[in-house]
């Protein structure tokens, strides 16, 4: 709904001031199961950007959305240039390999988190019982990504990530 999105969007503005750091490009990084999701991650990072556009003298939001931004890989990779996450949970994130390996990454790097949890056509809500049930029955899938995760991070990001515990 609009009111959550303003209500995002101050929040984030309020946090970030809009000011990225000089490693980072993006403040959000929107993840997602793409074939669920790809629409409504569209309207968001369209809204966002309205709400805060870039101006003269102070930059706009700058958001990370696949089909815009990636340039190569599964997208866990420019999760290293962005403060934030925004995971859109839905019944079939955590059936992802891609949002997933998202969602570990972001952990390890430290990354701040929002979720927003779905809503179906018919107006029921994805509920956050429901996401932990989902999380717990992919965890032999997380734990296979643990050793590609801590490779990728000495290489890249020594400094700034912590490998969780799994």
């Amino acid at each position: 709904s609009k009111q959550k999105q303003y209500a995002l969007a101050r929040s984030l503005q309020a946090e970030t001031d809009l000011i990225l750091a000089s490693r980072l490009q993006f403040h959000l990084f929107l993840s997602h199961a793409w074939a669920r999701s790809q629409d409504s991650m569209r309207v968001i990072k369209t809204r966002l950007q309205e709400l805060m556009p870039d101006m003269a003298s102070k930059p706009g939001l700058k958001v990370f959305l696949d089909v815009d931004d990636l340039v190569e890989g599964g997208g866990a990779e420019d999760l290293c240039k962005t403060s934030h996450v925004l995971c859109h949970l839905c019944d079939v994130y955590f059936e992802s390999f891609n949002c997933l390996r998202e969602l570990l990454w972001a952990v390890a790097l430290k990354r701040h988190f929002i979720v927003l949890l779905d809503t179906s056509k018919d107006g029921s809500v994805y509920t956050k019982e429901e996401a932990l049930t989902c999380l717990r029955k992919a965890h032999h899938r997380i734990v296979g990504m643990h050793a590609e995760l801590e490779q990728w991070l000495q290489l890249h990001a020594p400094h700034e990530a912590m490998v969780p515990r799994l």
